[in-house]
């Protein structure tokens, strides 16, 4: 066998020549970090990225980093000499800074507050009239500090906004209102200014594919999370050294290593650290099906980043100088040292870990990578994957439509229409479902899917009658349902669709010609129904959510069975346009955002689930979801904590629920 130029070193000793170590040095230079002889010093560096990140010229830069030097400084000086008067500091756009100043007392003279605001001036700073100091915004802060406990979940954070001069509660849309009342009950409603945001903060230890790791005075890359709470990554990472992560936290022990004959490891992380599906540029992961001899892998690692390529051979035996290592996959996607245990991809499937190579990305080269499924078998570890699979729902209930779903206070309901057309609602608090009960007061019977959402505190459950095709609105505000009232002059032969959008519920059905109309609730006025523009015609019902500040209908065409959206912008509708793929249902679409992502699912034609993801203005395409799982019925979905859940009718009639890793 011809020499190899590839070589795998132990982290910390350095590379040189041809070969490459891919476990570096923790003071080796990295990407966007490099120090040698091509970097230009770090204010042309930090220049650079400014004017790339902030849109900025250099003068505008120059401009800026020099008030901010001088900023520190004049926000203590300014903070001693106006004492309770003191409103804040916080620099403008350009970074210009400006100093918030209260009126002070009531007999203060208008004197008095010019010469404040000349002293303001003469300390290189703008005044700004507010009407709060900022101890008292502190103030405000703290007490819904104390008060978290009682937050409920769809709250994701508050803060103290000084240019606002004001305290910011965040809220996921369509639950302002148990934002509203977490404040009202803490005694600072008034105080707060309540804001729809669809950030929800993961946790700042999320173990990711990709991100560095470091041994003692080394580095390697994390490969993929496992349930066990660690992660896999190459086994001649496995040094004496204290194991930190990206953070510089504590990270773990090693759960097992093997290297030469294998290249394989994991770590046992401590319980700071929580394992997520995602690869760092890449994307999450649902599984670990063997990718074939021709196909593109991807890898992630802390010094290239995401690099990909085509996988080239199977079962390699590769010959390092540490000794010889069976059962490897040979790529041409580049590695270079500290990428070592990084995730190899393909598509959304993992792959292996880095182990070894010769070249660098800047040349091109060979990586080899050690396959996970071996690795995953020996240490007896469960893949973190996106999905978490199908479970079924508890309790007996047998349906024939699709379910639908919501979150109210703290709790998931989850709606069915059961054998005898009546309406059943069991409810999840975090640990347990309730079990099933009647949606109370008043007998409703349906003869589709109901819908849900929460609205003005309250949540709302729709229902088109067995026997009238109207429909009908139950609300529930607190522990009390209103009971059922007709919803004027709707008449359809699908079930409904509803989302909040903008500070009103919208509510959308098909009518009787199998066009599309929409009625608008705010507060407790109806808009009545009025087409939704663009002429289209369904033959199912629909799908609706809110994403990116714009509604997003779906629907599916009449004639040829594929999904199309519209989408609602401020007043304007765009009009209809085919989601790209084509993939064909005849039932009737579900949707939801978990954060930046909007996630559409359906049901195939031959009753797969299948699922496409819609982030900016790029959709992945469609692919069946992990898992097996087929229904005959359309879906619903949701977001929670972060996550997406779906609930399904399976082939035997009960609801399954299906989720995403947090």
């Amino acid at each position: 066998m011809a020499a190899l130029v590839a070589a795998v070193l132990l982290p910390g000793w350095a590379a040189t020549g041809p070969g490459v170590a891919l476990a570096a040095p923790d003071t080796a230079p990295t990407a966007g970090t490099e120090r040698g002889p091509d970097a230009g010093p770090a204010t042309a560096q930090l220049t650079a990225a400014l004017q790339r990140d902030l849109r900025l010229s250099a003068d505008q830069v120059r401009i800026r980093l020099e008030r901010e030097a001088a900023a520190p400084a004049v926000e203590r000086r300014l903070r001693g000499e106006l004492g309770t008067r003191f409103g804040g500091a916080w620099l403008s756009t350009d970074g210009q800074l400006t100093v918030g100043v209260t009126g002070g007392s009531a007999t203060m003279t208008t004197d008095a507050v010019a010469r404040t605001a000349a002293k303001v001036r003469a300390a290189g700073a703008n005044p700004q009239p507010v009407s709060r100091s900022e101890a008292q915004l502190n103030e405000v802060k703290a007490t819904l500090d104390h008060s978290r406990a009682t937050a409920p979940p769809t709250v994701t954070g508050w803060y103290v906004d000084l240019p606002g001069n004001t305290v910011v509660v965040r809220s996921l849309p369509g639950h302002l209102p148990a934002a509203q009342r977490f404040a009202a009950a803490a005694g600072v409603a008034a105080e707060v200014r309540v804001l729809a945001s669809t950030e929800q903060p993961r946790p700042l230890y999320a173990l990711q594919g990709g991100d560095k790791y470091s041994i003692g005075t080394s580095f390697c890359s994390i490969g993929f999370s496992v349930q066990e709470v660690g992660f896999v990554t190459a086994g001649h990472c496995a040094a004496p050294g204290a194991l930190t992560g990206w953070n510089g936290a504590a990270l773990g022990t090693w759960g097992g290593s093997s290297f030469p004959g294998d290249d394989h490891a994991w770590v046992q992380a401590n319980d700071d650290w929580a394992p997520t599906a995602d690869v760092a540029g890449v994307g999450p992961v649902d599984g670990s099906e063997e990718a074939v001899v021709g196909a593109s892998v991807c890898r992630s690692g802390h010094t290239t980043k995401a690099r990909c390529g085509i996988i080239q051979a199977k079962d390699e035996t590769v010959n390092y100088p540490q000794g010889t290592v069976t059962g490897m996959t040979r790529t041409n996607a580049c590695a270079q040292p500290g990428d070592s245990g990084g995730p190899f991809i393909s598509g959304t499937q993992a792959q292996g870990v880095t182990s070894g190579g010769s070249g660098n990305c800047t040349v091109g080269g060979t990586t080899y990578f050690q396959p996970v499924n071996e690795i995953l078998t020996t240490y007896g570890l469960t893949l973190t994957t996106r999905w978490n699979g199908w479970s079924a729902v508890p309790g007996n209930v047998v349906t024939h439509s699709a379910p639908a779903t919501t979150t109210y206070f703290d709790s998931q309901y989850l709606f069915a229409r059961a054998t005898d057309d009546s309406i059943k609602v069991s409810r999840f608090t975090g640990t347990a479902w309730s079990g099933w009960s009647d949606v109370a007061p008043g007998t409703m019977r349906t003869a589709s899917a109901p819908a849900a959402t929460v609205y003005n505190g309250s949540l709302h459950l729709f229902a088109r009658g067995d026997e009238d095709y109207e429909l009908w609105l139950n609300r529930l505000t607190g522990t009390v349902w209103s009971g059922w009232t007709a919803v004027p002059s709707a008449v359809t032969y699908s079930a409904p669709a509803v989302t909040v959008n903008n500070g009103s519920l919208y509510l959308f059905i098909r009518r009787t010609d199998d066009s599309v109309a929409v009625n608008r609730l705010t507060g407790t006025t109806w808009s009545g129904w009025t087409a939704v523009p663009g002429s289209g015609v369904t033959s199912s019902a629909l799908g609706a959510t809110v994403h990116n500040g714009s509604l997003h209908l779906f629907a599916r065409g009449r004639s040829d069975n594929a999904i199309y959206l519209n989408r609602l912008t401020g007043t304007a509708w765009s009009g209809w346009s085919a989601v790209p793929g084509m993939t064909a249902t005849t039932s009737a679409p579900a949707a939801t955002a978990v954060g930046n992502t909007l996630y559409l699912v359906i049901r195939g034609l031959d009753n797969s689930i299948v699922l496409n993801r819609l982030t900016g203005t790029t959709w992945t395409g469609w692919s069946v979801l992990p898992g097996n799982g087929e229904t005959p019925d359309g879906l619903a979905a949701n977001a929670v904590g972060g996550r997406l859940e779906l609930f399904a009718r399976g082939t035997e009639n009960r609801i399954w629920s299906y989720r995403t890793t947090p």
